[in-house]
């Protein structure tokens, strides 16, 4: 499961938890994360803060459950870089360790959480 974080930086102008957004917020619902989850996050994000994976990732990896943070530096919010390849390899990478196949020809390796590498 990729995760993609949708909320943004509390504010005086943050909505309520009784308003439309504040209930999508994945931050809201960490509790309830209970799958392997691989979290990519930009460091420069303006629209969902990097502590936000951070809380999550600790989440996941509290409950003994598959997971990895891979950050990248350098970027806002998306992938507008070279780091797109690296995200697709390391999500490819994540699917083969939780799912037990090796992917062939990747550059990448990820130090993921939770999982036996056999």
């Amino acid at each position: 499961m990729l995760c993609v974080c949708t909320s943004s930086r509390p504010s005086a102008t943050s909505p309520s938890p009784a308003q439309p957004v504040f209930r999508r917020r994945s931050i809201q619902f960490t509790e309830q994360l209970s799958r392997p989850v691989m979290f990519f996050q930009v460091l420069e994000d303006k629209v969902v803060p990097p502590d936000q994976a951070k809380r999550m990732f600790e989440a996941v990896r509290s409950r003994g459950l598959p997971t990895d943070l891979v950050e990248f530096e350098g970027e806002g919010h998306g992938f507008r870089r070279a780091n797109i390849q690296r995200a697709l390899e390391g999500e490819l990478l994540f699917y083969g360790q939780v799912f037990g196949f090796t992917p062939p020809g990747l550059s990448v390796t990820l130090p993921i959480e939770n999982v036996s590498v056999s």
